[in-house]
């Protein structure tokens, strides 16, 4: 099959070869995939405000750099790698909450929540569409205005407690 296919496209050989190259150089070159997305939020943010997927420099650019904004003049934002290989747990992300205490830092005590909690986007993950904040985003507040989501398994309430 691969001859075939380096028969009708020239470079594929070489290409192969970077993209193993690649993979060596990058261990996470499995989680952070192909698809070039970046989640853009803004920083101090919180509730999932302002929260954007790109794929595309000059869209991050355009956002980080506008200088516009209602409520503060001065806005600065987090922009991160997606995860685009993420565990799913059935057909949703999830993300991990653990609540923890740290009273003093010499010696450093810390102090942990015994009960940690899963909590899973409103809809099934998928990149169909990059703006579907239901099924990207965990946050609660995001999660509770979700109207006639289409999932595979209902979630309760979008978390799971260890108990």
């Amino acid at each position: 099959m691969d001859r075939k296919i380096a028969n009708r496209i020239p470079d594929y050989i070489d290409t192969v070869k970077l993209l193993k190259q690649l993979v060596q150089m990058n261990p996470q070159f499995e989680l952070d995939g192909e698809r070039n997305i970046w989640i853009v939020k803004p920083a101090g943010s919180s509730r999932g405000r302002g929260i954007v997927l790109y794929k595309n420099l000059v869209e991050i650019m355009d956002v980080v750099s506008n200088k516009s904004n209602k409520t503060t003049d001065l806005l600065q934002w987090i922009v991160q790698k997606y995860i685009e290989n993420p565990l799913i747990v059935m057909n949703r992300k999830f993300d991990l909450r653990q609540w923890v205490l740290i009273t003093d830092w010499n010696p450093l005590t810390v102090w942990m929540y015994a009960e940690p909690y899963i909590r899973f986007p409103a809809s099934d993950f998928t990149f169909e569409n990059i703006n579907n904040r239901y099924a990207h985003l965990s946050n609660n507040s995001v999660c509770k205005n979700a109207n006639h989501v289409q999932t595979t398994h209902e979630i309760e309430g979008n978390m799971w407690n260890l108990n």
